[in-house]
Protein backbone atom coordinates (compact mmCIF):
# COMPACT_ATOMS: atom_id res chain seq x y z
CA UNK A 1 0.00 0.00 0.00
CA UNK A 2 1.54 3.55 -0.83
CA UNK A 3 2.07 6.10 1.71
CA UNK A 4 0.95 9.11 1.00
CA UNK A 5 3.17 11.02 3.59
CA UNK A 6 6.38 9.59 1.92
CA UNK A 7 6.69 11.93 -0.18
CA UNK A 8 6.11 14.57 2.05
CA UNK A 9 9.31 16.28 4.08
CA UNK A 10 8.39 18.22 6.99
CA UNK A 11 10.25 21.15 8.33
CA UNK A 12 8.42 21.95 11.55
CA UNK A 13 5.59 20.64 13.18
CA UNK A 14 3.68 22.48 16.18
CA UNK A 15 1.43 21.20 18.77
CA UNK A 16 -1.99 23.13 18.59
CA UNK A 17 -4.16 21.37 21.41
CA UNK A 18 -5.18 18.26 22.84
CA UNK A 19 -8.93 17.68 24.39
CA UNK A 20 -9.42 15.00 26.60
CA UNK A 21 -12.75 13.10 27.63
CA UNK A 22 -13.38 9.87 29.45
CA UNK A 23 -9.84 8.54 29.26
CA UNK A 24 -9.34 9.43 25.54
CA UNK A 25 -8.14 12.26 23.56
CA UNK A 26 -7.85 14.46 20.59
CA UNK A 27 -4.70 16.18 19.39
CA UNK A 28 -4.06 18.92 16.69
CA UNK A 29 -0.80 20.15 15.25
CA UNK A 30 0.13 21.89 12.24
CA UNK A 31 3.12 21.21 9.69
CA UNK A 32 4.95 23.84 7.53
CA UNK A 33 5.86 21.38 4.88
CA UNK A 34 9.25 21.99 3.21
CA UNK A 35 7.16 21.53 -0.38
CA UNK A 36 5.18 24.77 0.41
CA UNK A 37 1.95 24.93 2.04
CA UNK A 38 0.74 23.31 5.46
CA UNK A 39 -0.50 20.13 7.24
CA UNK A 40 -3.10 20.08 9.45
CA UNK A 41 -3.44 16.92 11.32
CA UNK A 42 -5.96 15.43 14.19
CA UNK A 43 -5.00 12.39 15.84
CA UNK A 44 -7.53 10.43 18.18
CA UNK A 45 -6.71 8.05 20.59
CA UNK A 46 -9.85 5.62 19.96
CA UNK A 47 -9.01 5.63 16.27
CA UNK A 48 -6.24 3.76 13.94
CA UNK A 49 -7.38 6.71 11.80
CA UNK A 50 -6.31 10.35 11.56
CA UNK A 51 -7.52 13.59 9.74
CA UNK A 52 -4.95 15.26 7.51
CA UNK A 53 -5.76 18.31 5.51
CA UNK A 54 -3.16 20.53 3.34
CA UNK A 55 -3.78 24.36 3.35
CA UNK A 56 -1.81 26.52 1.30
CA UNK A 57 -1.90 29.40 4.26
CA UNK A 58 -1.27 28.75 7.52
CA UNK A 59 -3.88 31.11 8.81
CA UNK A 60 -6.47 29.18 6.69
CA UNK A 61 -4.91 25.74 8.57
CA UNK A 62 -5.57 27.68 12.36
CA UNK A 63 -8.66 29.04 11.49
CA UNK A 64 -9.67 25.32 10.90
CA UNK A 65 -8.06 23.89 13.93
CA UNK A 66 -9.57 26.31 16.32
CA UNK A 67 -12.91 25.40 14.15
CA UNK A 68 -12.58 22.07 15.37
CA UNK A 69 -11.57 22.56 18.93
CA UNK A 70 -14.67 24.52 19.43
CA UNK A 71 -16.70 21.85 17.98
CA UNK A 72 -15.08 19.14 20.38
CA UNK A 73 -15.12 21.35 23.49
CA UNK A 74 -19.16 22.05 22.74
CA UNK A 75 -19.37 18.23 22.93
CA UNK A 76 -17.64 17.37 26.07
CA UNK A 77 -14.21 17.29 25.28
CA UNK A 78 -11.89 19.60 27.55
CA UNK A 79 -8.11 20.81 27.90
CA UNK A 80 -8.27 18.99 31.06
CA UNK A 81 -8.53 14.92 31.32
CA UNK A 82 -11.75 14.29 33.57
Amino acid sequence: MDDPDRDRTTSRTQHLWTLHKGGRQISCFVTDLESGGFELKVTRSDAATRSVQLYRVRDDAIVEAQRQARNCVAHGWAIHGD
